[in-house]
């Protein structure tokens, strides 16, 4: 009788083992650190989000992280720029499961912003039949091939428990024979809980998530939403910030979970940006009313785990509306004029490497003056006459 071929790689989770091999790992690592130097971080960083690579000392095997956020503020766009910069840095897989959107739309704003070229072009235009077109999506796609095969996009469904996550991690693992993969799931309240859910869903889900890193023995990364009241806060300005209190459905996320962050609008900042974006229309002589899309939003460190030598309480991050695109600004600084200067400077660059397009003025557009009751001194405002601005729209390029 024919022998069963057993997998490459153990998916079975193991409870009781003993000390050999974790010890065996701990002494493969001190030999790699002898040999190579200090390592930066715990666990794995990424590369082009160093200052929250920092703040974590990396994404840590068997560690549960988690960000909470409105949609609104780019939780999603984040995520997926950390496992895209996580893949570029380790060459590890990334299983990244959305329960929002299909990966037909995540893939789309990948190629907006390896391109240049901003959403309404990838959806609607031509672009095969225009050169210029063309060039930007053959450039697209040569730097998607660099990290296609790692990363793994999955349709979240609504059935979907823990223990289906689980699954899909095993059979990854024995797919490509691999240990090491980064789980991320966006977003913890739409994981089904089980039928022993107990009297809070939630907060079971969440428990049996940081249970899943710990025996995998894998990083995982949780998107988290707001409730009504967190995202009526985020849309106000004020020393009240959105923290991790206000995740949708869970009672106290800050003491299930080993790493919480929360995404927040920077109003101050993102209104600094806005003034620097039409001034520097001005001086191109664009126009000053459809401005790129661009906020400030700030990545406040309510929980690390231990070992990160944490020194401040938030990093900043550009978030780009139209395409996706993510910036890391940096740690955030106490002196407004400090971090303005590093907002102009910032735009400045992404001007300079033409990563920002301005408009030219539209001659069939409505007057922009007081004779249409816009208020251009800041754009995106309403006038005295109750009109907006119209949305911008803006072409941002990735490194």
């Amino acid at each position: 009788m024919q022998q069963p071929v057993q997998p490459a790689v153990d998916t079975k989770p193991k409870r009781i083992e003993s000390i050999v091999s974790p010890l065996k790992e701990i002494l493969k690592d001190l030999e790699v650190r002898e040999a190579k130097g200090r390592r930066p971080y715990i666990g794995m960083g990424c590369s082009h989000f160093p200052d929250i690579s920092q703040a974590l000392s990396g994404f840590r095997k068997g560690v549960l992280h988690v960000f909470n956020g409105s949609s609104r503020r780019g939780r999603t766009q984040v995520l997926l720029e950390l496992a895209i910069s996580y893949i570029k840095t380790n060459k590890q897989p990334v299983l990244f499961v959305s329960f929002h959107r299909p990966p037909r739309e995540l893939l789309s704003e990948l190629l907006s912003r390896e391109s240049g070229m901003d959403m309404e072009t990838v959806h609607y235009k031509k672009i095969v039949g225009d050169v210029s077109r063309k060039e930007k999506l053959k450039v697209s796609l040569d730097r998607l091939a660099k990290y296609q095969s790692y990363l793994h996009l999955i349709t979240g469904a609504q059935t979907d428990t823990t223990m289906q996550l689980e699954k899909l991690v095993h059979e990854m693992r024995a797919a490509l024979k691999v240990k090491d993969i980064l789980l991320v799931v966006d977003s913890l309240q739409s994981i089904a809980p089980s039928a022993h859910a107990g009297f809070n869903p939630g907060d079971t889900v969440v428990r049996s998530m940081k249970s899943m890193a710990m025996h995998l023995d894998i990083p995982i990364i949780l998107g988290s939403e707001i409730s009504q009241a967190g995202e009526e806060l985020d849309e106000k300005e004020g020393r009240d910030r959105v923290n991790l209190s206000h995740a949708t459905g869970i009672s106290s996320l800050s003491d299930l979970t080993d790493v919480g962050i929360s995404l927040t609008k920077n109003h101050i900042d993102s209104l600094e940006l806005k003034k620097l974006l039409g001034k520097q229309a001005e001086n191109l002589g664009k126009d000053q009313i459809r401005l790129p899309e661009l906020e400030v939003v700030d990545l406040l460190l309510e929980k690390v785990c231990r070992g990160a030598l944490v020194s401040h309480q938030a990093v900043q991050f550009m978030v780009s509306q139209q395409n996706g695109k993510v910036l890391e600004l940096g740690v955030k600084l106490s002196e407004d004029i400090h971090r303005f200067h590093r907002i102009e400077k910032s735009i400045l660059n992404l001007i300079e490497r033409q990563e920002i397009e301005f408009y030219e003025f539209d001659p069939n557009a409505a007057p922009s003056s007081t004779s249409a009751g816009m208020d251009s001194s800041i754009p995106g405002m309403p006038s005295a006459a109750g009109a907006v601005k119209p949305k911008p729209k803006i072409a941002l390029r990735k490194d």
